[in-house]
């Protein structure tokens, strides 16, 4: 009891700014939260969309099978398959990589910090990853059992992933390559999270702003608005402790109850 205000206007002030607190506080945990999911899902829309034009590039150059024939008909160096007659990984993931490399690096250089490239399902293998400067060491790689892109194969639906995978800590889209109604692998596109962690806590800042911007505000609102509602009751108040030694004091006439 000796804590809580004797006044009307400080028990309004006490009342009112824990609510406006509550309040402001939670519309910026949900802003917080809704932005965070806008541009999670902004950034594996703009990654689907480096997938599509993959799969598009590669189709025109008539698939994995496409490349492959037309690489054994051109009798280069390198064979595709070996004298007994089994299929030569290495050999297949050169060719197919030797192909490829451009078109990755091309499509990688338009989207600057993405990471991107196809895999082959028969091969169990990256068969090139751009840009190849700084990826060209993965082609050749198996992805993990556990990797999500086996999953996106197995189950031919695009996936858009986050979480430590090849290139490291990434948010990670990908789309099933399609041939003949059969899965043969899948592309990809990813991009580092710490990227994607600057656009979040830039917005974060922004969320966190306004919302001090708004309590700073309500706070001045909630003791104007206590001011004028006990303005009225202070003038009473005075009025009684006039009349306790005046009794010929007359009290203003006031609007309202």
């Amino acid at each position: 009891r000796r804590l809580w205000p004797s006044t009307l206007r400080e028990q309004m002030v006490a009342v009112l700014m824990p609510l406006l607190l509550l309040a402001c506080g939670t519309l910026g945990y949900v802003l917080t939260h809704i932005g965070e999911e806008a541009i999670l899902d902004e950034k594996g829309s703009s990654l689907q969309g480096v997938n599509r034009t993959q799969l598009l590039r590669l189709k025109a150059l008539g698939g994995f099978d496409g490349l492959e024939a037309r690489a054994q008909a051109g009798h280069t160096a390198s064979p595709l398959v070996d004298q007994g007659g089994s299929a030569d990984k290495a050999a297949r993931v050169a060719r197919l990589n030797g192909v490829l490399r451009g078109l990755s690096d091309e499509i990688a250089a338009a989207f600057p910090g993405v990471g991107l490239g196809f895999y082959h399902r028969e091969l169990d293998a990256i068969v090139t990853y751009g840009p190849a400067s700084q990826f060209g060491d993965k082609v050749g790689m198996a992805i993990a059992p556990d990797h999500p892109g086996r999953q996106v194969m197995q189950t031919g639906q695009p996936a858009v992933q986050s979480g430590q995978q090849v290139r490291g800590d990434i948010l990670n889209a990908m789309m099933p390559i399609e041939a003949g109604g059969n899965v043969v692998g899948y592309v990809w596109a990813n991009q580092l999270l710490e990227h994607v962690q600057d656009d979040l806590a830039r917005m974060r800042r922004a969320v966190l702003l306004v919302t001090s911007l708004v309590i700073l505000v309500g706070v001045g609102l909630v003791i104007v608005l206590a001011t004028h509602l006990t303005r009225e009751v202070a003038t009473v108040e005075r009025g009684m402790k006039v009349l306790a030694t005046d009794l010929s004091h007359r009290l203003p006439a006031l609007q309202g109850e």
